[in-house]
């Protein structure tokens, strides 16, 4: 009995994780699909790092999403897109842990918890130093 709550537990978290991933990679397709195509009817085709990129290189991720929710440097046109994209891309595998330790949480799994809260803090300590 106790071997079958574990897989429905487990098969959940399953679920949600690979609804994250779908959801994440989708949006983030979409969001580089639109910029493609932006890029392209703008006569630019697909030659995007022709603008300036240095609101990338001068901060770590968390500031370039903090930018961009200010709106200051921020990219214009089919770059945004873009960029929009690739930060859903980077963001999916981090919601994703973030959901496993929540899970691990709530089912007081605290071994896989403590596994799962290092491993969130070492992918945001990598998106911090950039």
């Amino acid at each position: 009995m106790a071997l079958t709550s574990c897989v429905k537990s487990e098969s959940r978290l399953e679920t949600v994780m690979s609804c994250i991933f779908a959801l994440g990679v989708t949006l983030a397709s979409l969001f580089v699909i639109v910029g493609i195509i932006l890029s392209h009817r703008s006569g630019t085709g697909l030659d995007l790092l022709t603008e300036r990129v240095d609101f990338i290189h001068k901060s770590n991720f968390f500031r370039l999403i903090w930018s961009l929710v200010r709106g200051a440097n921020m990219p214009h046109g089919p770059l945004l897109f873009v960029t929009l994209g690739m930060i859903c891309l980077v963001l999916t595998p981090l919601l994703a842990v973030a959901a496993a330790f929540v899970h691990f949480i709530l089912t007081r799994n605290l071994k896989f918890a403590v596994i799962t809260l290092v491993v969130m803090v070492i992918l945001l300590t990598s998106l911090a130093i950039h």
